[in-house]
């Protein structure tokens, strides 16, 4: 076994392949980084056992032997030590195959550890990487310094780029995208589908926070704008994996919460399928949160696909994103503008109404806000006179029904009384 060692390493030698001690290439010196673990250090190559580095100890690698031994210094007390260890022992996992790896464009931190607590350094521009561990989502890689050595680091693997998003080869678009967290989305349509990574457009249907994990979780990382222009990569159970533009104009590849993305043909097959399907009047709308309101006339029944009928808004009001009306609210509609109704409940209507800037937004209102565009004006006190002496002679309700044995409410929407 010893020979066939020595034979392949003579081999490779002879093609100019570059040596690797396990997973660390021999030439990546002087090597900067953190232990990931406790490595027990010697006073020579399999001599006498002297010493340890603790996890988390600054190391300093100045030599990497073909054999594996690395030579290197680590704190001891308020100094430094030199010894000798084994250059694995820097490796988090040993049996992760190395990866040649990008840098996103924008500059982008390095951390000391997996866990992204502590800053290392920065790289940006599409530097070379050289990936050669993992833990969760971060992963341990190599990179070159401006003034010279190396960096091992640590830096989520969405900030690992590889050659294709670096447009650094020729792209096949019959490859699906192997990103181990995200899988590919159904696009909008068959001409988009043609594209790389089944990337399509979308725009923000809120404002929202993204995040550095599919799960939403912990510190939000950036947020998108309502009404913004977005790429979505991929999905996942909880979240859209988008591309979106901060203000500056650098891009962000962040997770977001799946109702903030809103299609950009969304409208038109909506649209498209209010035309194309035969309404049931005599069916129930199935939303567990608004039911169906009684429209106006029969006429705007029959032409309704959702039961929506035209409202305006008695007074300013604030709109929000649950029909509970609790939290932040989510807009507003100015007194007098023209809104939808698309259902009711207990506490709010469910509205459809328009910004400054044209684009539809749909959110619950309280219930009071909302005046139907048949809504006949109440006699006020100055005409009241007029009003009931037209009323003379006439019959007004038959008090023995039913309908009329408590106080009578004029519904304007359902245009009859209660």
């Amino acid at each position: 076994m010893k020979k066939i060692g020595l034979l392949a390493l003579g081999l490779a030698l002879a093609l100019g392949v570059v040596a690797e001690a396990g997973s660390i290439p021999a030439d990546r010196v002087p090597l900067q980084t953190y232990a990931v673990k406790k490595m027990n250090c010697y006073l020579q190559p399999n001599g006498v056992q002297k010493g340890w580095i603790d996890p988390g100890d600054y190391v300093v690698v100045t030599q990497i032997r073909s054999d594996g031994w690395a030579y290197g210094s680590y704190p001891v007390g308020n100094g430094r030590v030199s010894r000798w260890f084994r250059a694995d022992d820097l490796v988090n996992n040993i049996g992760f195959a190395n990866q040649e790896r990008y840098s996103p464009k924008a500059n982008t931190n390095t951390y000391t550890g997996p866990d992204h607590s502590r800053k290392f350094g920065s790289f940006n521009d599409n530097e070379t990487l050289l990936v050669v561990s993992e833990s969760g989502e971060s992963r341990q890689f190599i990179y070159k310094l401006n003034n010279g050595g190396y960096k091992m680091a640590w830096a989520p693997y969405w900030d690992c780029w590889d050659a294709r998003q670096a447009g650094k080869q020729q792209v096949n678009n019959n490859v699906i995208n192997k990103n181990p967290v995200v899988k590919p989305v159904q696009r909008e349509d068959k001409k988009q589908e043609q594209t790389s990574y089944g990337v399509w457009k979308a725009t923000a249907r809120y404002t929202a926070n993204t995040y550095d994990n599919p799960d939403l979780r912990g510190a939000r990382a950036g947020w998108i704008t309502s009404g913004s222009d977005i790429e979505v990569l991929g999905e996942n159970a909880k979240s859209y994996f988008i591309r979106y533009w901060a203000d500056n104009g650098a891009k962000r590849e962040r997770y977001v919460e799946r109702t903030a993305v809103k299609g950009l043909n969304e409208d038109k097959e909506n649209k498209n399928k209010e035309n194309k399907k035969q309404v049931n009047n005599n069916v129930i709308n199935k939303n567990p949160i608004v039911k169906p309101v009684q429209r106006e006339d029969k006429k705007q029944e029959q032409s309704s696909s959702y039961g929506v009928w035209k409202a305006t808004a008695r007074y300013t009001a604030n709109t929000y994103d649950n029909p509970d009306l609790r939290g932040a609210r989510a807009g507003w509609i100015p007194s007098g503008s023209d809104i939808e109704v698309l259902g009711e409940n207990a506490k709010s209507y469910y509205i459809r109404y328009w910004a400054d800037n044209g684009a539809t937004r749909e959110r619950y209102v309280e219930r009071t806000a909302v005046k139907g565009l048949n809504e006949k004006p109440q006699p006020s006190d100055n005409d009241s006179t007029s009003y009931w002496d037209g009323k003379v002679n006439t019959q007004l309700a038959n008090l023995s029904n039913l309908c009329y044995r408590s106080k009578s409410t004029y519904n304007p929407f359902k245009k009859s009384y209660t």
